[in-house]
C-alpha cells in the first residue's frame, strides 16, 4: 500500500502519515481499514482535503503502476524498508517527515551503521578538496565508520571513490530513482558501492528523473543518515550550505574544512566556521566531535572501536550559536510573495508562474528562503512555509 501512495502523482509524506495513522490501531504500521475499498468522502473523514482524495481514489484505482513497479524491484534486485518496519534506519526514522519508503541495493547493513559521517561539498571540487577527503577518509573507515555523501561529481565522487579504496562502507544518496542514476558517468561506482560495503538509496519511485526539486529531499536524507555533517568545499550559494542547515534542524552536528582564502569553493565552509561550526582540520576532529576521544588515543580507537560517549557541554554551545547566526544572517522579509505563495504546497514550475520570476532568480530565492528557515521542501518536492 505504501509503494502504491508513493507512485500517485501529488501524493506526499505528510499526506500518507495521515492515512497511515487513519488506518492503523498503533504506531507500527499495523493496518485496520482497506483503503482501496474507500472512496472519496472516506478519505475526506480522515482528513484528506476533496482534491487529493480524488487523486487517491483514481490513483489506487490504478495498479498497473504499482505491479510494474514491483516487477523492476524484482528484475534488478531492489530492496524496499518502509518507515513502518522495524529495520527502518533509527537516525533518518527521527527527523522531521522521514522518506515514508527507501528503496536501497547493496548492504542494509550500511544505512544503519553505528557511526556514520556525512561529507558533502562542491560538483566543482579541486585538488585541495580531493587531499583533504584523502586525509579524512581512511581514518574514518579505520575506526569502523561509515561515510554518506549523494552520490554528484566532485567531493561526492571522492568520498565513495575513497571510502571503496580503503575498504569501508559507504552510502550514495541519489536525487532520483535507483533505475535513472544521475550522474550517469557515475553509473559504475553505483555498482560498485552496492556489491562491496555500501549501499545505494533512493526515496524516489525506481524511474524518477533527477528533477532539480528532487536535491533538497535528497539532501535532508543524507544529512538524517548522519551524526555529523562536514562540508570539504562549497560556494556561498551551494546545495551542501542545505545540507548543513537540515542537520541542524535534526539536532546534529556541523563541521567545515577551512579552504584556501582566495578561493571561492572556501566560502560556504567560513560562513560556517564564522557562525560556530567545528573546524576539521584532521580526522582527529571528527572523532572529538562524535565521542570526545582524542588524538593521543588513536591507537586504541583503531583497536577497540569507536566509544561514542556524551557530548561535551561545548559541542551543544556552539551548535546552538551556529542555528542562531544562521537564522539570523539573512535580512527577513515579512510579506515575501515567495513566503506568501508557500502557504499552500506548491511546486516549482506552479510558483514559477505564479509569481513570475526567472528560473534562476527564483532558485536562488528559495535556496535563501530555505537557509534562514522561512520554506522547507518535502519528498514530494512542494514548497510550503514553516
Amino acid at each position: 500500500m505504501l509503494m502504491h501512495l508513493l507512485l500517485i502523482k501529488n501524493i506526499g509524506p505528510a499526506v500518507i502519515e495521515k492515512l497511515v495513522k487513519a488506518v492503523s490501531d498503533d504506531e507500527q504500521g499495523v493496518f485496520t481499514k482497506n483503503i482501496y475499498e474507500w472512496q472519496q468522502s472516506d478519505f475526506m473523514r480522515a482528513g484528506i482535503s476533496a482534491k487529493v482524495a480524488i487523486l487517491l481514489v483514481e490513483g489506487l484505482a490504478c495498479t498497473a503502476l504499482l505491479d510494474r513497479e514491483l516487477e523492476l524491484c524484482y528484475e534488478h534486485d531492489v530492496k524496499v524498508v518502509t518507515l513502518w518496519d522495524a529495520e527502518y534506519p533509527a537516525l533518518l526514522k527521527n527527523t522531521h517527515l522521514p522518506p515514508p519508503i527507501l528503496y536501497y541495493k547493496g548492504n542494509f547493513s550500511a544505512l544503519c551503521h553505528e557511526y556514520a559521517v556525512a561529507l558533502v561539498g562542491s560538483r566543482k571540487a579541486n585538488l585541495y578538496g580531493k587531499r583533504a577527503v584523502d586525509l579524512l577518509v581512511p581514518d574514518l573507515v579505520n575506526v569502523g565508520v561509515a561515510t554518506v555523501s549523494g552520490g554528484a561529481s566532485g567531493i561526492d565522487t571522492l568520498v565513495h571513490e575513497a571510502t571503496l579504496k580503503t575498504g569501508g562502507a559507504t552510502v550514495a544518496v541519489l536525487g532520483s530513482g535507483l533505475l535513472r542514476p544521475y550522474p550517469s558517468e557515475n553509473t559504475r561506482l553505483f555498482e560498485r558501492i552496492a556489491q562491496e560495503k555500501g549501499a545505494v538509496v533512493s526515496s524516489f519511485p525506481l524511474l524518477m528523473d533527477a528533477l532539480p526539486g528532487n536535491f533538497p529531499a535528497r539532501n535532508r536524507i543524507i544529512a538524517g543518515l548522519s551524526q555529523l555533517c562536514v562540508v570539504v568545499q562549497a560556494a556561498q550559494k551551494s546545495g551542501a550550505l542545505i545540507t548543513a542547515q537540515y542537520a541542524l534542524n535534526e539536532g546534529r552536528s556541523v563541521g567545515a574544512v577551512p579552504g584556501p582564502i582566495d578561493d571561492e569553493l572556501s566560502y560556504g565552509g567560513y560562513t560556517l566556521l564564522d557562525a560556530g561550526a567545528r573546524l576539521i582540520s584532521s580526522s582527529h576532529d571528527i572523532f572529538e566531535e562524535l565521542s570526545g576521544i582524542s588524538a593521543g588515543v588513536s591507537s586504541k580507537v583503531q583497536s577497540e572501536g569507536l566509544v561514542v560517549q556524551e557530548k561535551q557541554k561545548t559541542i551543544y554551545d556552539h551548535q546552538l550559536k551556529l542555528e542562531r547566526a544562521m537564522s539570523v544572517s539573512k535580512p527577513i522579509i515579512d510579506e515575501d510573495p515567495v513566503v506568501q505563495a508557500c502557504r499552500k504546497a506548491k511546486g516549482f514550475e506552479q510558483l514559477r508562474v505564479e509569481i513570475g520570476l526567472p528560473d534562476n532568480e527564483l532558485k536562488d530565492r528559495l535556496f535563501m528562503l530555505q537557509l534562514e528557515g522561512k520554506i522547507e521542501q518535502d519528498f514530494a518536492g512542494l514548497w510550503r512555509t514553516v
